[in-house]
């Protein structure tokens, strides 16, 4: 199992936003804009194109296979310039297919080992939660990390869950071994109450794909992430 804390040099992790950057061209760019302004400070980024949107979406088709193989082919030579783990979301056939370096289930799917099984034992498996009990479920099947969430209202969609809260998520990590990213409204401003709770990052969509400055918007959050380091260490 992969160990991360809050002082991780990678604190990061990167989703894509399932349809507007793909659809408009510019999901590539866009990753490779953040994955610049990070500064190295991205571990992961999540291709999470085959998801079915949501009714505010309506008219938006989630990715054929064909479309997450062109995609992943374009960003794989970006991620390992940046030492940066491509993932597939919820196919383990196709993270197998594509020699991906791991898959992100969801939370009605805790095989964990048997995606380990299927991709290999040095692959990265993580899964979503959304509640305390579930992240402590999901903790025993050994994930190599989990993303807990919404801590706050996204800023990708609109929301449908209650959001968490920082208590909760502090909670949380307390009550798991493995790494916990906070996935929900993540951004600048509230990157130093996350690493405060002891989470081992910050799942980011929305505030940094989805802005006008992928480049800028990554590096504020990384240099945000890291000043908060330094403080506690100082």
């Amino acid at each position: 199992m992969s160990s991360y804390n809050s002082t991780s040099n990678q604190p990061i992790y990167l989703i894509t936003d399932g349809w507007r950057l793909r659809s408009s061209g510019l999901l590539v760019e866009a990753v490779c804009s953040a994955l610049e302004g990070a500064g190295g400070a991205i571990g992961a980024v999540q291709l999470r194109e085959q998801v079915v949107p949501s009714i505010s979406e309506t008219g938006q088709k989630p990715a054929t296979d064909e479309d997450v193989i062109a995609l992943y082919n374009q960003l794989r030579p970006i991620c390992e310039s940046h030492r940066a783990k491509l993932l597939i979301n919820r196919r383990v056939d196709l993270a197998k297919r594509l020699g991906a370096d791991g898959v992100h289930l969801p939370s009605d799917n805790l095989d964990i080992q048997g995606a380990r099984n299927v991709l290999g034992e040095n692959s990265r498996i993580g899964i979503s939660v959304h509640s305390i009990e579930e992240a402590k479920h999901a903790a025993k099947q050994n994930p190599d990390y989990i993303l807990f969430g919404p801590v706050f209202p996204p800023h990708s969609k609109p929301l449908t869950r209650e959001p968490l809260g920082i208590a909760n998520l502090k909670e949380a990590v307390g009550e798991v071994t493995c790494p916990i990213y906070a996935l929900g409204g993540m951004d600048r401003d509230r990157t130093s109450q996350v690493a405060e709770s002891g989470a081992c990052g910050v799942a980011i969509i929305g505030s940094v794909l989805l802005s006008t400055d992928p480049r800028n918007a990554a590096k504020e959050i990384a240099q945000k992430w890291f000043a908060w380091v330094s403080s506690v260490n100082a």
